[in-house]
């Protein structure tokens, strides 16, 4: 028989074991309520990445648990990364078929991406767990509505209304209804019932506020958003709203002392202090925006984020060298590190964009080794490769970005881009439509595939639907606008086209490209002074140091009449009010030239020259000018002297090269492309041009070499003027395939020029192909052009059979 004292130990072990394990078991869901209520936490915080990351914590001791999937879909949904939202809200009714708010959401998800049919399955299954539930009512309505039934929409929304008076999305829903209507009054009483039942709700009252003028209920919108801030101190985004309001309202000083509390509420945010820098430099000034920076650089010394946009903002102002010496400083301390390898993309974008191309492609090919998957590299790479003609290339380094952003607008319409450019119009439409499938809301993706629609498929009414589509929620989308007023205007609707314009005016009365716009259109129907007038408004409202093209735009229409003494009048009239007016002194120039009144052209350049010695259009104008009065020669100097003040510059250089040829200098010509090629090794038309005078120019066999070593930079040109080029390089070199292969290129390209079809038939000749060689040299001699190899053509073509 047991002993008490034995069976009393027994009892214990069995009671420690089972506490042992109630204890484990109950320390995981501690630590999981822990982690979800710190998530909450943060959510009502405004800190949506270190809720993610409590979430993440839930799921990873709990992989189904069904609100840590919900919360998480809600934060997505916020930051409208809609796939991630998708995703989390699927799961969630994967794991609970009866969550009728996660199947809410994702039935206007499927509503946001046009897809009525799966939205009205997902009502259907939420009217089947909650018959007349107000989730369910409510979807119901929105598909209604999607499906232009707006009376049918509003009158369910107002039944859900009447029966849940103090149901937040309900009135928000129906309020958005009567709003689309034009109903403002009931929009207004309805949100005004729905805030008194939810007091501390904040998205009503933003609701609310947009639907007062900021002109004329100003007042009602800071009370509202002021309310909002109360409720929300720590919420960022209600000061942001208030500070828009300030901003629109001219009240400056407000507006910066928000931003400047702000700011001192979290001092290590370096998101704030690009806030108020931002406001700075809209509204006061740079100067001061750039003090404010670089106080907070100096309070923030670890913040790459303020570095990086002080550096821009220094490119912005023509400070390239300080915004340089920014990026080379991070590169230097960060190397390969993310902070280094941003900065290096950074750095190759400003090089590329100041010539220095071979530089800034070092730095992309060192990026992408570092981290083959750099998104912002890999773009670099493939429009550097586009702009060099290797579009294989680039479709593969486009292809390498989708596969970590398979979504990306951007990217998309990029590799659309890259297919039209290779031939392969129906993958550019594809690429084109699924980036506005991915991206409804993105406006650029629209109106690029609009583009493609009229230019590639003369679909203007498909075209028309895209624009349509961004002006239903901005309907002020000036781009859109435009664009709008381009595709009436191939449709043969002036005055449809005119309203657009008009509308672009309305909607933009202090951007001058509304007046333009509508000045070139009075223009095109000849309608002179109604084109001044419109483009003396844009001039009005175009500040002076980039004026020149609004004041080319009025004298272009005086010329246009035939009226150059008025033009002039009118120039003087600006020189009157500002003699260092370099554009007015350019323009009178240009003005006096088609009178042929060269002296005077020669001395308003050289006014210009004076205030501004680095613009090298003027040594273009002064160089023409000598070479109508003392010939080629005599343009010479004046290059050389635009080339003292803006060393290496290619335009200039070119002219130069081009001049030197005209007057016979040849060895001059060829060292000024020499030159050009140096500092930009893919400049196309300079490699052409070399190419061409040591192949016909000089003709030996060391140039011919040379030609031949050059001409590979041209081989993946798609320009026809090129690829002759390099066929005839090739036939000079002896290499009779190839010169065929480019040459053929070139004249299917452009079969109606002459020079091109007596290189191919000449080719065919040399290879031995007489039929084909009799084809193409009697297409060069019957061909109306004049070119000197006529004779040539016509000799040969009588030996032929």
């Amino acid at each position: 028989m047991k002993s008490a004292a034995f069976s009393t130990c027994i009892k214990s072990i069995i009671v420690f074991l089972v506490a042992v394990s109630l204890f484990g078991c109950g320390g995981a869901e501690q630590r999981k309520a822990k982690y979800l209520e710190q998530a909450k936490i943060y959510i009502e915080q405004n800190n949506p990445d270190k809720a993610r990351v409590e979430l993440k914590n839930v799921l990873q001791i709990d992989p189904k648990h069904v609100e840590a999937y919900f919360l998480i879909g809600q934060l997505e949904e916020k930051r409208q990364n809609w796939d991630q939202a998708f995703g989390s809200y699927s799961k969630v009714v994967e794991l609970d078929p009866n969550h009728v708010e996660a199947r809410s959401k994702l039935g206007i998800l499927y509503l946001l991406t046009g897809n009525i049919a799966d939205a009205t399955e997902m009502m259907e299954r939420i009217l089947a767990i909650q018959p007349n539930g107000v989730e369910g009512e409510l979807l119901k309505a929105a598909i209604l509505a999607r499906q232009d039934k707006a009376a049918d929409a509003v009158k369910l929304a107002e039944k859900i209304v009447a029966e849940n008076p103090n149901h937040p999305s309900a009135a928000s829903f129906l309020s958005s209804l009567y709003g689309r209507q034009g109903e403002k009054k009931k929009a207004v009483d309805l949100l005004q019932r729905a805030i008194q039942g939810n007091e501390k709700s904040t998205e009503l009252r933003i609701q609310l506020a947009r639907l007062y003028s900021v002109k004329t209920e100003a007042d009602k919108i800071e009370k509202l958003l002021q309310e909002n801030i109360a409720i929300e101190p720590a919420k960022l985004e209600h000061k942001i709203m208030l500070v828009g309001l300030y901003g629109e309202t001219n009240q400056i000083d407000k507006a910066e002392n928000i931003l400047r509390a702000a700011a001192r509420e979290k001092p290590e945010d370096a998101f704030r202090a690009l806030l108020l820098v931002d406001f700075l430099a809209k509204k006061k000034s740079v100067a001061l925006a750039e003090k404010e920076l670089l106080d907070a650089v100096q309070a923030n010394r670890k913040s790459y984020e303020l570095r990086n946009v002080l550096a821009d903002l220094y490119e912005k102002t023509g400070r390239a060298d300080k915004a340089e010496a920014i990026y080379r400083e991070t590169i230097d301390k960060e190397d390969t590190k993310p902070e280094g390898l941003k900065a290096s993309v950074k750095l190759a974008k400003l090089l590329i964009g100041t010539g220095k191309t071979q530089e800034g492609e070092k730095l992309v090919r060192k990026v992408i080794e570092a981290n083959p998957r750099d998104t912002d590299a890999l773009l670099m790479q493939a429009r550097l490769q586009l702009s060099k003609n290797e579009v294989q290339n680039a479709i593969v380094s486009l292809r390498a970005v989708l596969k970590d952003q398979p979504n990306s607008a951007e990217t998309l319409v990029l590799l659309g881009e890259a297919h039209q450019l290779n031939n392969e119009p129906e993958l550019a439409y594809d690429n084109f439509q699924k980036a506005v499938s991915e991206n409804p809301d993105n406006a650029e993706a629209r109106l690029r595939l609009a583009q493609y629609l009229v230019a590639a498929k003369q679909d203007t009414s498909g075209a028309l639907a895209q624009i349509d589509a961004i002006l239903k929620s901005a309907p002020s989308h000036m781009a859109a606008l435009l664009a709008k007023a381009d595709v009436m205007s191939m449709q043969r609707k002036p005055e449809a086209a005119k309203a657009v314009l008009e509308s672009v005016v309305r909607s933009h009365p202090d951007s001058s490209v509304g007046y333009r716009a509508l000045g070139q259109y009075y223009l095109d129907q000849k309608k002179y002074d109604a084109a001044i007038q419109q483009f003396e408004t844009a001039l009005g409202k175009t500040p002076v140091d980039s004026a020149y093209q609004a004041l080319a735009s009025v004298i272009n229409v005086y010329m246009r009449q035939g009226k150059p003494d008025s033009a002039i009048l009118r120039l003087k009239k600006t020189l009157a009010a500002d003699e260092n007016n370099m554009a007015a002194h350019e323009l009178l120039g240009e003005v006096y030239i088609s009178q042929k009144k060269y002296d005077e052209a020669k001395q308003e350049f050289r006014r210009a020259v004076a205030i501004n010695p680095k613009w090298t259009q003027l040594y273009r104008s002064l160089a023409h000018i000598e070479a109508v009065q003392s010939g080629a020669k005599a343009a010479i100097p004046v290059y050389h002297e635009g080339l003292k003040a803006v060393p290496g510059d290619p335009g200039l250089l070119m002219m130069l090269a081009e001049t030197h040829q005209h007057a016979g200098d040849i060895d001059s010509a060829i060292a000024s492309y020499d030159q050009v090629l140096r500092d930009n090794p893919d400049h196309a038309l300079a490699l052409n041009n070399l190419v061409s005078l040591l192949l016909d120019a000089k003709g030996d066999s060391k140039s011919v070499a040379r030609a031949r070593e050059l001409v590979q930079g041209l081989e993946n040109s798609r320009f026809p003027p090129y690829l002759d080029t390099v066929g005839w390089t090739y036939y000079k070199s002896g290499e009779m395939e190839k010169a065929v292969k480019y040459l053929d290129q070139a004249a299917t390209a452009a079969p109606n020029i002459a020079i091109f079809q007596f290189h191919l038939g000449m080719a065919y000749h040399k290879s031995g192909n007489a039929a084909k060689a009799k084809l193409h040299l009697g297409n060069a001699a019957n061909a109306k052009q004049a070119f000197k190899e006529k004779e040539e053509a016509l000799a040969i073509l009588k030996q032929l059979p």
